[in-house]
């Protein structure tokens, strides 16, 4: 990953080929949980008004 996340995709591909698959699965986690974040408070109840 760490190949990967500095450009080298050929280095990266050839030590292993799931690698790009897992950053990119791991990156949509981290988004979820930002975009959960900003939209949950209060131990996970939502305080927004609905409109």
């Amino acid at each position: 990953m760490s190949l990967l996340a500095h450009g080298e995709f050929e280095a990266s591909l050839s030590m292993h080929p799931l690698g790009i698959l897992a950053f990119g699965v791991i990156f949509h986690r981290i988004w979820n949980l930002v975009k959960n974040l900003k939209t949950t408070h209060n131990y996970g109840k939502c305080i927004e008004t609905p409109s």
